[in-house]
């Protein structure tokens, strides 16, 4: 029952802010920084803008990218990727193919500078080449030189991601890791594309209008979130 009536309340303070006095429609605001549901163009997507793959099935993501610069001579978007049983790699897109909001979503850590954007970039690119890490449950690890770590030089998609923003404070050339921005909203000893879609440091937006469907399903996720935020609160 306890639970019933905080998946209510946090509905209840959702849809709040969504009508004025006039009970004319507000934009919903994921926290005071961003819109819950944002469009923008695809000439404003930034180098170190993350890209997130989505299934609707459970409104699953399935998998997390980088942005890393966009080529005008092939009018290609190109991403950095640690994908499944593979090496980590440069990806590539044409705007019909990532412009979907059913596939993709993307993020910006609305709290980064450009230096640490730069550095999250420069990171990222240095483990090109790097294996793929397949054991999902094994701690997170930001440092690829960690002699106690056994998968500390292998990634999975998300947590190259999050590494590469967590070491953002420094170049890559320092050898200095950690003590940047931690962009895994629930702290967890591992990192999922949902923990870095979820957290509030990270700007969601979209290239194309949302259908009705897609807006139901991301109200819905966001009192998902409120829901699991009230029950570590009262726990």
């Amino acid at each position: 029952m306890k639970k019933i009536i905080v998946f209510i309340l946090a509905g209840f303070f959702l849809l709040l802010p969504m009508c004025n006095q006039n009970g004319q429609s507000l934009p919903i605001h994921k926290n005071s920084h961003q819109e819950l549901i944002q469009r923008i163009s695809s000439a404003d997507l930034k180098p170190g803008d993350i890209m997130f793959e989505t299934v609707y099935t459970f409104f699953m993501y399935v998998h997390t990218l980088m942005f890393i610069r966009y080529e005008e001579s092939n009018e290609t978007y190109v991403f950095i990727e640690a994908p499944a049983n593979s090496l980590v790699r440069y990806e590539y897109f044409s705007y019909e193919e990532i412009a979907d909001p059913s596939h993709y979503t993307f993020g910006r850590v609305i709290f980064a500078s450009d230096q640490q954007i730069q550095n999250a970039i420069l990171f990222a690119e240095r483990q090109l080449g790097k294996a793929f890490q397949d054991n999902f449950i094994w701690p997170k690890n930001f440092n690829p030189n960690d002699p106690d770590d056994m998968y500390a030089d292998a990634w999975y998609c998300s947590e190259l991601i999050w590494a590469a923003y967590y070491n953002c404070n420094h170049h890559p050339d320092e050898q200095i890791f950690g003590e940047g921005i931690d962009i895994d909203y629930n702290y967890g000893p591992f990192v999922k594309p949902r923990d870095i879609r979820r957290d509030l440091s990270v700007k969601v937006f979209y290239f194309e209008d949302l259908t009705i469907f897609d807006k139901i399903l991301i109200i819905f996720d966001y009192l998902t979130t409120i829901y699991e935020w009230f029950i570590n609160l009262i726990s």
